[in-house]
């Protein structure tokens, strides 16, 4: 069994603990990645029968409405409507699509949430410091998602007249 501790990139030692996380998340990210993707996958092909199936019984119905007719302009209409309801259905499994790969990253991005890696060699002094000088000293660099320079501060807001 190993006494020493294991030696990052940077030369630190890690503790035990610390090596234990860090092999949970490089197994559980990809595989929760992995679940992600075949569910979706296997909601896409769920998908994707129920669409074949549509076009073939509108494909049935057209060919029949095509077999009937004996007038050009109700052979022209029977084609219309074929057209006008392929696009339409070719139309909603395009949007399912885009809808099943947002969902699966946004489910992605929720699950990795809690996914979090060590400090660096040169982060560990700037926290220690700012740590030990209060959360008045924070930087801008190194405040919270919530007093970023990107949203504004409750003070500097404008009021509506």
């Amino acid at each position: 069994m190993q006494t020493a501790g294991m030696q990052d990139l940077t030369g630190d030692g890690m503790t035990p603990p610390e090596m234990i996380f860090l092999q949970y998340q490089a197994l559980h990210v990809p595989l929760r990645a992995m679940t992600i993707g075949w569910q979706t996958a296997a909601t896409f092909a769920t998908g994707m029968l129920g669409f074949t199936a549509e076009r073939l019984i509108e494909n049935q119905k057209t060919l029949q409405g095509l077999l009937a007719s004996w007038d050009w302009n109700a052979a022209e209409a029977a084609q219309q409507a074929w057209l006008e309801t392929a696009v339409r259905q070719y139309q909603e499994v395009g949007q399912a699509a885009s809808r099943l790969n947002a969902d699966a990253a946004n489910r992605l991005v929720a699950g990795a949430s809690d996914v979090w890696t060590l400090p660096a060699a040169d982060e560990v002094p700037v926290a220690a410091a700012l740590a030990a000088a209060g959360s008045e000293a924070l930087p801008e660099a190194h405040s919270s998602p919530s007093q970023s320079s990107l949203s504004p501060s409750p003070d500097k807001t404008e009021q509506p007249e």
